[in-house]
């Protein structure tokens, strides 16, 4: 049952996945020079930090929706989790920079997702 109620959540990170997993190129060596290690200080461009937010604020709503106990933790973990791995896997691309300021800001539009739908946006029972 609890699989069931996770696949929404888990199906709404696939924007995540389709903009963050380095599709083209692969390296057989780990580019270790190209990793922005260090979340804000270690580069970062405003539009970056915007989509990256954007692009997790499903995961949040879906959580919220279907979630009872614990969704910001579901939500947030969910985020976080795919999040690492495409960036992980970025760390292998030559035209990537993995970075954790991208890692940071799905997390936090993971969690950005739960608060809005908590807090009564969007108002899904509003009729036009």
């Amino acid at each position: 049952m609890l699989l069931l109620k996770l696949l929404p959540v888990v199906l709404s990170a696939a924007p995540l996945v389709a903009a963050a997993f380095p599709w083209g190129e692969m390296d057989e060596q780990a580019l270790w020079g190209h990793v922005l290690w260090t979340p804000f200080l270690s580069g970062y461009r405003l539009k970056d930090v915007v989509l990256n937010v954007l692009v997790t604020l499903p995961v949040g709503l879906a959580a919220a929706a279907v979630i009872r106990r614990h969704p910001l933790l579901t939500a947030v973990g969910i985020a976080t989790v795919v999040s690492v791995l495409c960036e992980w896997a970025q760390v292998y691309a030559p035209d990537r920079y993995p970075s954790g300021t991208d890692v940071v800001c799905n997390a936090l539009g993971a969690a950005t997702g739960v608060a809005l739908l908590e807090a009564g946006w969007p108002d899904w029972t509003a009729r036009g």
